[in-house]
């Protein structure tokens, strides 16, 4: 058509960087070959902690303040890093380092942490010494910010970790923590990403709110303070509930996308060394303080709740009728529940003072 050889050599030679341009755009799309998925064998849960993380998961972990989620995430840290159970309990699947970016604790106070949390695991010192667990205390990082992301990116980059552990989320960013679009943009252009490229596990913790009488269901993962997305966008919601003058708390994964059921609820204990010098968690299946859930859930109930809601509220912390009878039973007879009848079938139970009215 007229064309010269040199034409033709510069037309070849730009159709040819356009056909790399997009093969290379198309090497960074993730596809999931579903004939393969289809045709092989069910691929197994790459789990870190048994039933609880995965590898690449983003968790997020709530409790009201003092809670103890701090301690359970730096058990966790701590059992990863070592390949030992967590809380004494929980199998670790997959050991690895672990990056632990605290931007509540000073860094005396995670010294005593960490020095009370490896002895009272009874570790030899000099494996205690050679632990993969880096501790980034106070750094100010804003992953809202270039600088912040930056650094943390560099951290992962250097380090490798298998879990990256943020302490805790409202001390990482300066967005609105109500609105579903701040919250979205926060994870989506800074943790997934991270967690994605890495494929490193992140743990979250997070605030909750109290229980109210509003909530419903009782479902504690959704008392997780601000936005919605916060719990949508993860792939695990934990969370820890618990009277804070007590050493006891109730430990519960409410969301986990590798599996149909959720793990068994544990109730967790921090148990401090005659001379104080060791302290550790101790953990075990949840019968499960069911007996805390029920004073719990009334508490939040001024009016009482009739005992078809009750058992309803309890069931969506995974709390079994029968074990909710026992538990309700035991408490009316200690007389830290009051009840009473209310025509010929139902009956009401609640803690304190019962405020009449606008009954539950």
């Amino acid at each position: 058509n007229g064309a010269s050889s040199g034409d033709l050599a510069r037309m070849f030679h730009t159709y040819s960087k356009r056909m790399e341009s997009i093969l290379n755009a198309a090497d960074d799309v993730r596809t999931v070959d579903v004939l393969a998925a289809l045709s092989e064998e069910l691929p197994p849960v790459p789990w870190i902690a048994d039933g609880w993380l995965g590898e690449g998961d983003l968790i997020i972990f709530g409790g009201e303040w003092a809670s103890g989620k701090s301690l359970i995430a730096l058990d966790l840290a701590i059992s990863v890093a070592l390949g030992i159970p967590w809380m004494g309990r929980v199998p670790i699947a997959k050991q690895g380092p672990v990056l632990y970016v605290d931007e509540e604790n000073n860094a005396r106070n995670v010294a005593r942490r960490l020095s009370r949390m490896i002895r009272g695991r009874n570790l030899d010192p000099d494996i205690a010494a050679t632990i993969p667990l880096r501790y980034l205390s106070k750094n100010h990082l804003r992953l809202d910010a270039p600088k912040g992301l930056e650094t943390l990116r560099a951290q992962i980059e250097a380090y490798r970790p298998t879990l990256v552990v943020l302490d805790s989320l409202i001390r990482f960013h300066g967005a609105d923590e109500n609105s579903n679009t701040d919250m979205a943009a926060l994870f989506g252009e800074a943790i997934v990403p991270l967690a994605t490229r890495y494929q490193t596990a992140f743990v979250v913790l997070d605030h909750m709110r109290k229980p109210s009488k509003d909530d419903g269901q009782f479902d504690s993962g959704h008392r997780v303070r601000g936005a919605g997305d916060k719990a949508g966008v993860g792939d695990g919601v934990w969370t820890v509930e618990g009277d804070r003058e007590s050493t006891s708390r109730t430990f519960s994964c409410r969301k986990n996308r590798w599996e149909d059921q959720l793990p068994q609820s544990m109730t967790t204990k921090w148990v401090v060394s005659d001379d104080e010098s060791a302290a550790w968690i101790e953990a075990k299946d949840a019968e499960i303080a069911a007996d805390l859930a029920v004073t719990n859930v009334l508490a939040a109930c001024p009016s009482g709740l009739l005992a078809s809601d009750l058992y309803d509220r309890l069931r969506a912390q995974g709390i079994k009728r029968r074990t909710a009878q026992r538990m309700i039973q035991k408490h009316v007879q200690d007389g830290s529940v009051e009840s009473r009848k209310e025509g010929s079938r139902r009956i009401r139970y609640w803690v304190g003072q019962l405020t009449e009215g606008t009954a539950s």
